[in-house]
């Protein structure tokens, strides 16, 4: 009978032990469970600031474009220039930072290649301080207001970044909102000027038929 009764504490003890290691291992990986930080939700990406990343699809497409741009400029080819042009949207010229939009001249492709075509004297807005008008022909203004400096060699390019700002009012973002821009800088024309004589072309691109389309051009300079 002692025999027995020692046997079936024995098988008791076993049949215990047994059901607490699973109920351990139970709380354990319970434990580890709750432990664990639960997994954050993935913020949304910034589209601006992906489109802004260097090599990022938006901005490879917008340089070539602009690139394309500057170089027919620079080669007064001007109806390959004008191939740049927004098919829907007129490009506006503005000859200073601050877009004046009522002022400013707007062309489509073909009134621009028209224009030099038949030499028309076109008002492009007017000039800052006297506000007179200015009166140019095409190339003319092209020389002086948009391709006035050697842009394909420019000390500093950015994307979708003002590099410098001049005595007017810079309000590219208030204009055209949402899209990409190239701003194409250089320091200083003249050493005497200590780098006052500075200036940029800012270049506005819209996409149209999922291809990027110039839609302004904006002249900035620091007035010596």
């Amino acid at each position: 009978m002692m025999r027995c009764a020692i046997a079936f504490a024995l098988v008791a003890v076993f049949c215990w032990g047994c059901g607490g290691n699973e109920n351990m291992k139970r709380i354990t990986l319970d434990s580890l469970v709750e432990d664990k930080p639960a997994p954050q939700p993935v913020p949304p990406k910034d589209s601006v600031a992906v489109q802004q990343q260097p090599g990022s699809p938006a901005r490879d497409s917008v340089m070539l474009v602009a690139g394309r741009v500057l170089q027919s400029l620079k080669n007064k080819d001007y109806r390959s220039f004008a191939s740049y042009f927004h098919p829907k949207d007129p490009i506006l010229f503005s000859p200073y930072g601050h877009i004046n939009v009522a002022n400013s001249k707007k062309l489509l492709a073909k009134d621009f290649l028209e224009s030099i075509e038949k030499n028309w004297t076109l008002t492009w807005g007017v000039y800052d301080g006297t506000g007179e008008s200015m009166k140019l022909k095409v190339i003319p203004y092209l020389d002086k207001f948009v391709y006035d400096a050697d842009y394909l060699s420019s000390d500093q390019v950015a994307f979708d970044q003002v590099i410098k700002k001049g005595n007017a009012l810079n309000n590219i973002s208030e204009v055209y909102p949402g899209l990409h821009f190239v701003e194409y800088h250089i320091k200083g024309i003249d050493p005497k000027y200590n780098g006052m004589d500075w200036r940029s072309l800012r270049l506005v691109f819209k996409m149209y038929n999922n291809e990027y389309y110039l839609v302004a051009i904006i002249h900035d300079q620091w007035t010596v």
